[in-house]
């Protein structure tokens, strides 16, 4: 088996993902060699997947899905498809992975309208599924541009921008059976 590492830059507005054979350091040609820009990505079981962002003129934002199988040799992206209501278009959003699902937080719809929604897609069923998220307790004003991660089942979400910079850090417990900020 041949082991990958992704490089994934964006310079102005083209992103490109290259695959690097750490075995004998040889660099393969462009996987995706588009314009995309301000999406999120994140590995998961062998997978590596894209959601939302911009395309082309950044006028397009986009609300898709998309799949590489890091162990396939050809490696060649497929569009996810999904069930469910899904996110509404977004970037400048954050993922991370709790379980199964792919957690999406946030983002900008490019009408500045910031947003402070928390998805869930369930990678463990044969067609992914979305699903919105119901929280209890104060929600963090709406954001683009922040951090996420996760830790002993809580989501830890820092800074951001929604007209102004931000400087906070909100903890959403997933231990609870409706989730709690």
């Amino acid at each position: 088996k041949v082991f990958l590492k992704i490089l994934s830059y964006t310079f102005k507005f083209k992103s490109c993902i290259y695959y690097l054979n750490v075995r004998n350091n040889e660099e393969g040609p462009p996987i995706i060699d588009e314009l995309y820009s301000k999406y999120e990505s994140i590995i998961y079981n062998d997978k590596m997947y894209v959601f939302g962002g911009m395309r082309g003129d950044n006028s397009t934002r986009l609300q898709d899905v998309w799949l590489l199988d890091l162990s396939e040799e050809s490696l060649q992206w497929d569009l996810v498809n999904t069930t469910g209501t899904a996110p509404s278009k977004r970037y400048e959003h954050s993922t991370i992975i709790h379980g199964n699902n792919l957690v999406v937080f946030g983002g900008n719809d490019g009408a500045n309208s910031y947003k402070n929604d928390i998805w869930y897609l369930d990678l463990s069923q044969t067609t992914p599924s979305w699903s919105s998220i119901t929280t209890s307790g104060t929600q963090p004003v709406a954001r683009s541009g922040h951090s996420m991660i996760i830790y002993y089942n809580r989501i830890i979400i820092y800074g951001g921008y929604n007209g102004s910079y931000l400087n906070d850090i909100w903890e959403l417990d997933l231990n609870q059976s409706i989730p709690v900020w």
